[in-house]
């Protein structure tokens, strides 16, 4: 299933999701827009990283 699809159990997903990004930037002192949520450890540090080598985050300057 598609989180966020029109569908109860899809939409549901999406809530649970969307929660979980919320509390997990509340957990590490971080605005929701400042962390990256997801299944993929890889996908994970390479936006990180890339967001870094491009200024755009301040994760690793503080």
């Amino acid at each position: 299933m598609q989180p966020g699809y029109p569908y109860p159990d899809a939409t549901d997903a999406a809530e649970r999701m969307n929660l979980g990004h919320q509390l997990m930037a509340e957990f590490v002192g971080a605005d929701i827009d400042e962390i990256t949520v997801s299944a993929s450890t890889s996908f994970n540090t390479e936006d990180g990283v890339l967001r870094c080598s491009m200024g755009h985050s301040t994760l690793w300057t503080k």
